[in-house]
């Protein structure tokens, strides 16, 4: 009876050691390595295209959906990305950058690239990038991060 209750108490002590341990990769959510043009850049092409770097492989939709490029300054995230601009969506082969290709810009305007909370890892065990996530590109803002720049 000793010997089953010893054997009992080390084969708990292995299951909670074994269950209890989570692989820390599962934990770090991707961050957003950097936006060109940069935060408050002047004198921009109107020929640019908006890139927007991770640090990891992002899902693409996740990202798409929470992208928005807008004429104007914005100091609030705006909801839905209701108004953003016309343009087209490229990716690198890892899935690290995306590039936004704007129908048209305007010369002499300031425009405001808006990034909501919650843009996903390509594997969705990270979570969702959070304000945290975006500090290497504008100001963050409730819901996300906004950076502007001005055309020439």
């Amino acid at each position: 009876m000793k010997h089953r209750l010893f054997i009992l108490m080390i084969l708990g002590l292995v299951s909670v050691s074994f269950f209890g341990c989570e692989d820390e990769t599962e934990q770090i959510a991707p961050e957003l390595s950097q936006i060109i043009p940069a935060n408050g850049a002047n004198n921009v092409s109107t020929e640019t295209t908006i890139q927007v770097d991770f640090d990891m492989p992002m899902d693409t939709s996740s990202c798409q959906s929470r992208f928005g490029l807008f004429m104007g300054e914005y100091t609030q995230m705006p909801m839905h990305m209701n108004g953003r601009m016309h343009g087209e969506f490229h990716w690198n082969t890892d899935r690290t950058v995306m590039t936004f290709d704007p129908d048209s810009l305007s010369h002499e305007q300031m425009y405001s690239i808006c990034i909501q909370e919650g843009m996903m890892a390509e594997d969705h065990q990270r979570g969702g990038m959070m304000n945290g996530g975006m500090h290497q590109g504008g100001r963050s803002v409730t819901g996300g991060m906004i950076s502007t720049f001005t055309t020439k």
